[in-house]
Parts: structure tokens; sequence; C-alpha cells
């Protein structure tokens, strides 16, 4: 059972992008450095939200999973488009 990359307490069941650009099936946004896994309380209530808090408390998680160096190689490639959607 792989734990909420988000809380930590309950299941992850839904895989959640965290740059969302309503663009369906974005190739940029479907990398899995943009995936989390979360469950069902945690995308619905807080994620799910958005906010600026979120963002950057995501940002920290996949820095976590990943490295920042890797992270911010990653954001680099992103076109501007997609950016200025993020922050």
């Amino acid at each position: 059972m792989t734990l909420c990359e988000w809380c930590g307490l309950r299941e992850a069941v839904d895989p959640h992008h965290c740059l969302l650009n309503r663009d369906v099936h974005n190739p940029e946004l479907d990398d899995p450095r943009n995936i989390g896994d979360v469950c069902r309380q945690c995308h619905s209530k807080w994620i799910g939200t958005g906010g600026r808090l979120v963002k950057e408390s995501w940002w920290k998680i996949q820095c976590a999973k990943y490295g920042e160096a890797e992270m911010q190689e990653w954001y680099s490639t992103l076109s501007l488009k997609v950016k200025e959607r993020y922050w």
C-alpha cells in the first residue's frame, strides 16, 4: 500500500497533476515529476484548491522525492505558457 504523499496517513488512490493545464493530454504535464499519489480526502479537500501554499508544499514533496536539481531541470524545460499558469 502506498501512502498519500500529501498527508502520509491514508492510502494513495488518486494520481494528482500538480501543475495543471486544462489542455487534455498535455505531454509536458504527464511527466512523473508532475504527478503525486494522494488519498481521496486530500485530493478533494486540500490539493484541489490549487492555492500558492499547496503548490509550494507540492514542490517540497517532489524535491524530496526527485532531488531539487532534477526538479529545477525539469521545470526549466516547460513552456512559458505552462509556467505562467503555475506560479
